[in-house]
């Protein structure tokens, strides 16, 4: 379990703490680690850990993206997922995007990948279930 400063010493939620929240599980997703196997040097806070990586740029961001799922046609998806994690996990909350932004970042991703892999008979949004969800941005 991880505790956020701002919660800790506010005790109030915010959407930016669930932004936080999410932005770890998107972490989790492209890195393939838990939430505290972020190793010594981060505390083993996996936010720390791929905030600091990501920034110094050593290795490159799709080194860090989880080598069960580097498939070389995913590889830009994973490494934006990354990146949208690690802006969701910012330090100061409100440099944290909003959930809407969240979301509309994550709707470009695969699109072109979506409408090349989709048979004829069905959209990429139709099988995606997009159309819905780009409703709510």
């Amino acid at each position: 379990m991880f505790w956020l400063a701002e919660y800790v010493s506010r005790a109030k939620v915010s959407e930016k703490v669930d932004v936080y929240s999410f932005g770890v599980v998107l972490l989790e997703l492209a890195t393939g680690r838990g939430a505290q196997d972020g190793g010594t040097e981060s505390g083993s806070c996996l936010a720390k850990w791929a905030s600091k990586r990501y920034k110094s740029g050593e290795p490159g961001a799709g080194d860090l993206v989880d080598g069960e799922i580097q498939d070389p046609a995913c590889l830009d998806d994973m490494v934006a997922v990354l990146e949208l994690g690690v802006a969701c996990t910012g330090e100061d909350p409100s440099s944290r995007p909003p959930m809407s932004e969240v979301l509309r970042r994550l709707l470009q991703c695969g699109r072109s990948q979506m409408a090349v892999d989709v048979d004829d008979d069905y959209s990429a949004k139709d099988v995606c279930g997009v159309d819905s969800l780009e409703n709510m941005v």
